[in-house]
């Protein structure tokens, strides 16, 4: 149940629309006020560069976690499996919800992860093209 008072709500705040529509005005308030999203336009191939690498960490880091939630829905199938003296209704229903997790963890990552290597190649690309010495 979500208790509401004055656009607020006291029960629950992850379910209320309130906070989350408050939360979206601040931050493009700021984006509006300063006038950027918190990133500065690179003008050195260096500066290109070295977000390249930046975004080649965070495809990484995606990998890492594909890696993890594969491992995940193995070991879990495992634990649950032959072994366990429930029933199989009872099991399926768990291991199930966990594939769905999984997969739609490992989805978003895998979709995450080609974006990275994406934008990384295109600042090497932009580095290599250099025009991007007059730019302020």
């Amino acid at each position: 149940m979500i208790i509401k008072q004055k656009g607020f709500c006291l029960k629950n705040w992850r379910a209320c629309p309130s906070v989350h529509t408050g939360i979206a005005i601040l931050v493009l308030s700021f984006v509006l006020i300063t006038g950027k999203a918190g990133a500065d336009v690179p003008h050195k191939a260096e500066e290109y560069l070295a977000i390249a690498t930046s975004y080649d960490e965070k495809a990484k880091a995606q990998e890492q976690v594909i890696a993890e939630h594969e491992k995940m829905k193995r070991d879990y199938k495992k634990e649950l499996g032959p072994g366990m003296r429930r029933s199989q209704v009872f099991l399926s229903h768990k291991i199930e919800k966990m594939n769905k997790h999984c997969d739609a963890i490992i989805q978003g990552s895998k979709e995450l992860a080609k974006e990275y290597r994406e934008i990384a190649e295109w600042h090497r690309e932009q580095a290599k093209e250099g025009n991007f010495q007059n730019i302020k």
